[in-house]
């Protein structure tokens, strides 16, 4: 593993990029390209490479200091506005330097009035939307990637193990989300908004529900769906369990779940599209006669995002690198449900699958 990821070579994938798109430079507004390009670690700033190879970071003054330690081999230009006068004013400047007069932009992240202002700002210069150039480049993840990865996978399986020692009939899912959340940060890592999901008897059908202050009874299902942040990567797993003694439903729900997640890691490979590995998933629970009862997301990619490319609600073919969770279900309203979630490296013949918990039924008595 190497101790730093290789900003420069992701930076050159970028800029080679550029002759694609008709542009003499690139601008990222997004908080993770942002990270993934540059290295800077704070909550606002804008990166520019351009064609001719010059790397210019756009920070406020709350950030000057931290961009010019992080964001190695930029030029730091300092300006008070994140949007508005002083970044025009700050891009102009790159561009009579670098003779810059196509700027590509990121299309899903800045509004209509926005460009109508950097059209009005800058006369002279044209603005190409892009989508997807940097977030195509991030599916693809590095050994320093996987590496993030995997600890911080490792702190959600030792939070897990931790956490099955204190569900019992009386507790809240709000108390075990907050034990959650601490021993996550007492490990090292660190947590993200809305989870941990904690969902117990009827609320687990819901699939998405948040930590409340009901109280865990007797033989019933809870559903936990969290995480760790490792310098930036995280994880992202499900369990389900049960408080007490499962009865027989409990089991053969929770078994073709188990049976179904098996069956989808199983399809997984380079040059298999997602929605082969959907179907193999969700067959077994089709068979059995739960077609009603399943939700249409099954997986994600993950990395600097928790959900990003790519995602199985497009049928994309998957590639050597890819990170992604397969998380299948079954949500009986009025009853429970279970979900059984982990996140999987795509290797070039097969996958690797990153959690270490196991995914057999666990029953808390």
């Amino acid at each position: 593993m190497s101790e730093r990821p290789d900003n420069a070579l992701r930076q050159q994938k970028v800029i080679d990029a550029l002759a694609d798109h008709r542009s003499d430079a690139f601008l990222t507004f997004d908080a993770n390209n942002r990270r993934y390009l540059s290295g800077f670690t704070g909550s606002a700033g804008h990166v520019i490479l351009t064609a001719a190879g010059e790397r210019i970071f756009i920070s406020d003054p709350r950030y000057t200091e931290r961009a010019s330690r992080e964001a190695e081999g930029f030029q730091v230009i300092e300006t008070h506005v994140d949007k508005g006068p002083d970044l025009w004013e700050a891009i102009r400047t790159v561009a009579i330097r670098a003779n810059v007069r196509t700027l590509a932009y990121e299309a899903d992240l800045v509004s209509v009035a926005w460009l109508q202002e950097a059209t009005a700002a800058l006369p002279d210069m044209t603005f190409r939307p892009t989508r997807g150039l940097v977030e195509g480049l991030r599916r693809t993840k590095d050994p320093y990637e996987v590496d993030a990865l995997r600890r911080a996978q490792a702190i959600t399986d030792d939070v897990f193990e931790h956490i099955l020692g204190h569900i019992e009939p009386g507790v809240a899912e709000r108390e075990l989300a907050t034990e959650m959340r601490h021993q996550i940060e007492l490990r090292g890592g660190q947590n993200y908004a809305n989870l941990p999901i904690v969902a117990s008897g009827p609320r687990s059908a819901e699939g998405h529900a948040y930590a409340t202050d009901r109280r865990l009874q007797e033989g019933e299902f809870v559903l936990m769906d969290f995480g760790a942040s490792v310098d930036g990567y995280y994880s992202d797993m499900t369990r389900t369990v049960v408080c007490g003694r499962a009865d027989d439903r409990q089991r053969v729900v929770h078994d073709l779940v188990q049976r179904s997640i098996a069956d989808g890691i199983a399809a997984i490979r380079p040059g298999v599209g997602t929605f082969s590995v959907k179907a193999a998933g969700r067959q077994v629970l089709l068979d059995e006669g739960y077609g009603d009862y399943l939700r249409p997301g099954l997986g994600h990619g993950i990395g600097l995002q928790v959900h990003e490319a790519p995602f199985m609600r497009n049928d994309v073919p998957l590639r050597e690198g890819d990170v992604i969770t397969f998380e299948p279900g079954i949500y009986l309203p009025g009853w429970g449900g279970v979900r059984i979630e982990d996140a999987i490296r795509v290797t070039g013949t097969g996958c690797e699958v990153l959690a270490r918990s196991t995914r057999e039924l666990i029953e808390i008595h």
